[in-house]
């Protein structure tokens, strides 16, 4: 079987579109042959970015921060994804390629979804249901829009994982073994001695340009799920192996950095630890919720240390009480 057009297989070229190296110049591949699909699954692998990419990726970037609403955050594959494994391909398995440049990206509605899931499954408050108020407004229904909207991750320039000569690739020539073939085939039973059967097909590293755009509430709370969705569940195929673990990269704000000292509250020295943090951070804060969620965790932490009896006949922790209690 080729993919590739007679009139261009004893031609030189340098191709610089992985895609459609991929889907067009596979050739004299027969059924019972790997070869040629190893080959060019090695060949995709070792293709460089094209030039155009970069500058178009400025461009994008430039463009999604001046929308009303949008905000940007990148995130690091950890290890690989497979995203698009199982779209049709001359490989067998695919990969999401970006159209006009051939570099991998994340679709937003793979994002949204991911998201969504993770929200109905893991957030424990009824509003994140599939019927829940919180749920319907960022997300949409059937009959809505979401207020958030999702855009597709595009890779970052130059962000892959280094090759032998110190080169970023994006993608990366992959394998997996089925190990008992004639079995997922429907022959028979599974066996000691069947031969395992690898098949080569394509992952992708780097980091990607995560972006979304709406009220800057709902952005916030979609990327704070997003976040954690990312690193536990993955995204794309095989996550049960591994792939598609990816860490989101955003600022850390200043309540939640008091949050993490206060829990990181020490057994010794907990009282000038505590009383520090109260007066220097703590009483600056404005009137907000977020001073009240580190009031509760400093009166949470001293209860936890067993000192609530000692820290009671100091002011700074009078002035805590007091402040949840108005």
């Amino acid at each position: 079987m080729s993919t590739l057009r007679t009139d261009l297989r004893d031609r030189p070229r340098n191709p610089t579109h992985a895609g459609l190296v991929a889907d067009r110049y596979i050739y004299n591949q027969s059924k019972d042959d790997k070869t040629r699909k190893r080959e060019l699954v090695r060949q995709v692998a070792g293709m460089d970015e094209p030039m155009e990419y970069a500058p178009f990726f400025s461009r994008w970037k430039e463009a999604l921060e001046s929308l009303p609403g949008a905000e940007c955050h990148e995130a690091e594959v950890l290890g690989r994804t497979a995203v698009g494994l199982g779209e049709e391909s001359v490989l067998e398995t695919s990969i999401a390629l970006h159209h006009t440049y051939g570099l991998p990206y994340i679709p937003g509605s793979a994002l949204k979804g991911l998201a969504a899931s993770f929200a109905r499954q893991r957030l424990e408050a009824s509003a994140w249901n599939i019927d829940g108020p919180s749920y319907k407004l960022l997300f949409g229904t059937t009959a809505d829009a979401g207020w958030v909207t999702f855009f597709d991750a595009l890779y970052v320039p130059g962000s892959g994982a280094l090759d032998v000569n110190g080169i970023a690739r994006p993608l990366f020539a992959d394998v997996m073994t089925v190990h008992h073939p004639d079995y997922y085939q429907g022959h028979k039973a599974p066996a000691d001695w069947d031969d395992p059967e690898p098949h080569p097909f394509l992952s992708a590293t780097g980091r990607y340009l995560i972006a979304l755009a709406g009220p800057p509430q709902w952005v916030r709370a979609a990327f704070d799920i997003l976040g954690p969705a990312l690193a536990e569940y993955g995204i794309g195929a095989k996550t049960s192996s591994g792939y598609g673990r990816m860490r989101l990269e955003m600022p850390v704000s200043p309540t939640a950095r008091l949050l993490t000292e206060v829990a990181a509250t020490p057994r010794r020295g907990w009282l000038p630890y505590l009383r520090d943090l109260a007066a220097e951070h703590w009483s600056s804060m404005a009137d907000t919720e977020d001073k009240r969620q580190v009031a509760q965790a400093i009166v949470g932490r001293v209860r936890e240390l067993g000192k609530e009896t000692l820290a009671a006949g100091n002011e700074w922790y009078q002035q805590v009480l007091s402040y949840l209690h108005h």
